[in-house]
């Protein structure tokens, strides 16, 4: 769908919007309609359908619309209809010179012409200096995609956003060793999602780019050997996430990023052979100095006590902590924390049968997985908890005396339990139950 192509009006009298006839009926019709800023500031606040009803109203509002500097294509699979119809504004605009501050292209692509078709608009877009932010969402089903070297050829470029699902083998490619990069003191926001991209070039990126505050880089580094984020002053959100194979160990370097606040680091295992166990190496922070970050997640890279030691010392700060514990190789967890007062593990390991946390700040806490280990906060002051089980090992009487403690660890607990398909075992003995029940009353 097109969002701004102004001939394609409704066929029957759109209704006169709230917002626009608000203004008419004030007498401000000619004030308004004597600033096309205004007429398009207006039309940004609105839904794209109500926007292009404005263009009836008058001349200047179609003015107005056929002149809107943010572009949105939203182009389905199978829809070739809109291809034409983004081809024809996209010459429009460049036949008139009509200024492109934001584009933001949707399209699902079948065949490597309309990847052809899509990688000239890009382009086309990419070098005009007035543009500020694109957003690219490409979903590839028959054709890889190549971004243009000028991707980061606007002097203006405050964010750039390229997402590509792996729906299939198909990849969007970044080719370019060194790309033309003229975006060094404007951009802010760089989101890469499954984005081949040579380890030369992202660092080429970051290296230029020094005014970055946000960097998302969601599968694109598959097989780098070092991920680099340095000398980034305003640097304060940093997210990454990359598929592991078993032969190869990714080093993480971040240094000199004074005010990073926020940090993701999640590592999904690949199984090349199926016989052959994968090994995952710990986090560690001994490349990294990021001791200001408030907000923490991990996920697949934490093991063991020197993991939580590491996170203890080199993160003193930390708010808000998130840990995916798929490789937890202990039977228990065992965490203390001075600042921290959001706290979320997610385990699918039955190994894991104790928690305990030393939290005096904590408000929240969420815990997901395949079964419910005993859950003790001693010294915490918990406002909220959520668990979320799946149930898929059978069910015996400690389940229940652990469900007893977890829903008495605050006044507020949200409980989601989905169980599996056969109905997992509950054969208890209800007579061990009570006396275990009455046991563990006694010692409390």
């Amino acid at each position: 769908m097109i969002v701004n192509d102004s001939h394609q009006s409704p066929s029957t009298k759109p209704l006169v919007l709230p917002i626009v006839s608000n203004f008419l009926l004030s007498g401000m019709r000619r004030e308004v309609e004597d600033v096309v800023e205004l007429m398009q500031n207006i039309q940004s606040r609105l839904t794209v359908k109500e926007a292009a009803r404005t263009s009836v109203l008058s001349k200047s509002w179609l003015h107005a619309w056929s002149t809107f500097p943010n572009l949105r294509f939203d182009v389905g699979r199978g829809k070739s209809m809109k291809l034409v119809d983004v081809e024809r504004t996209l010459i429009r605009y460049h036949r008139d010179n009509t200024p492109i501050k934001r584009f933001d292209l949707k399209i699902e692509i079948e065949n490597q012409e309309s990847a052809s078709q899509a990688e000239k608009w890009i382009g086309r877009v990419a070098t005009k200096t007035c543009l500020k932010e694109i957003s690219l969402s490409l979903f590839l089903w028959g054709a890889s995609f190549m971004l243009p070297d000028e991707i980061l050829a606007s002097e203006n470029l405050t964010k750039i956003r390229v997402s590509a699902p792996r729906i299939h083998s198909n990849s969007v490619w970044m080719t370019a060793t060194n790309p033309v990069i003229k975006c060094m003191s404007s951009l802010r926001e760089l989101h890469l999602e499954g984005v081949s991209i040579s380890e030369e070039a992202l660092h080429h990126i970051l290296s230029s780019c020094c005014l970055l505050v946000k960097i998302e880089l969601l599968h694109s580094c598959e097989g780098f050997k070092t991920i680099k984020v340095k000398n980034l002053p305003r640097l304060y959100e940093l997210n990454i996430s990359f598929a592991s194979l078993y032969e190869n160990s990714t080093a993480l370097e971040i240094s000199d990023v004074p005010k990073l606040g926020v940090f993701s680091y999640y590592r999904q295992g690949v199984f090349l052979q199926s016989h052959i166990p994968l090994v995952i190496d710990p986090f560690n922070s001994h490349s990294i100095s990021v001791r200001k970050v408030r907000r923490l997640m991990l996920g697949n890279v934490i093991i063991d006590n020197t993991c939580l030691d590491m996170i203890k010392l080199g993160f003193p700060f930390l708010v808000s902590l998130t840990l995916g514990l798929t490789y937890w190789k202990l039977t228990t967890f065992h965490f203390s924390s001075s600042s921290i007062k959001k706290l979320v593990l997610y385990s699918f390991q039955p190994t894991l049968v104790d928690i305990q946390v030393h939290a005096p700040k904590l408000l929240i806490f969420d815990f997901s997985g395949d079964t419910l280990p005993s859950l003790l906060f001693p010294v915490s002051s918990l406002k909220q908890h959520m668990v979320s089980l799946r149930l898929k090992h059978p069910v015996d009487a400690s389940f229940f005396l652990n469900m007893r403690e977890a829903l008495r660890l605050s006044r507020k607990c949200d409980l989601h339990i989905h169980l599996s398909q056969p109905p997992v075992d509950m054969d208890i003995d209800i007579d061990d139950l009570r006396t275990r029940l009455l046991q563990r009353t006694c010692k409390n």
